[in-house]
């Protein structure tokens, strides 16, 4: 004799359906759980192209100014990057970009062998997750120092 389906309760509310069987979880939790994170897994891109990207054009040895949020105090980012480009040390400045649905930044990179670049990046230009991070690099053409309100940046043309 088979045991009975503990997951199956009968009902005895209809005189029509008499022992008609109601699940409780047709497909069951568990298997519900475990398509839902193979889609959302397999649906999601590695976000790491800029620390790659990063480390590629400054170095392992770059010393990193931080990053600077909008509306945010650039100072301290931009005094580090000047002394770093002014030593000849290869450097990394994010300045983040508002951005509703995506991180979105500029990263200038003081470069290991000396120059520099741009790096612009959104982490998710279609607007989620379901697509793979944009960073776009730009030389820098003749960095330099220039006078700003708050202080001093390194910028290029």
């Amino acid at each position: 004799m088979l045991a009975p389906n503990t997951r199956v309760q009968r009902t005895r509310s209809s005189p029509s359906a008499l022992r008609s069987p109601l699940t409780r979880h047709p497909l069951g939790r568990r298997t519900v759980l475990v398509v839902a994170l193979t889609v959302v897994v397999g649906c999601t891109y590695s976000r790491d192209g800029l620390k790659k990207a990063e480390l590629r054009l400054a170095g392992p040895a770059a010393l990193d100014c931080g990053g600077v949020q909008p509306g945010g105090n650039p100072q301290p980012v931009d005094r580090c990057a000047v002394e770093a480009f002014r030593a000849g040390r290869p450097f990394l400045a994010t300045y983040y970009n508002e951005s509703m649905d995506s991180t979105s930044a500029i990263v200038l990179v003081g470069k290991a062998g000396g120059g520099a670049a741009r790096l612009y990046y959104d982490s998710a230009p279609c607007g989620g997750p379901h697509c793979p991070e944009r960073i776009v690099e730009r030389p820098c053409v003749n960095p330099y120092v220039v006078q700003i309100d708050s202080g001093e940046r390194v910028t290029c043309e």
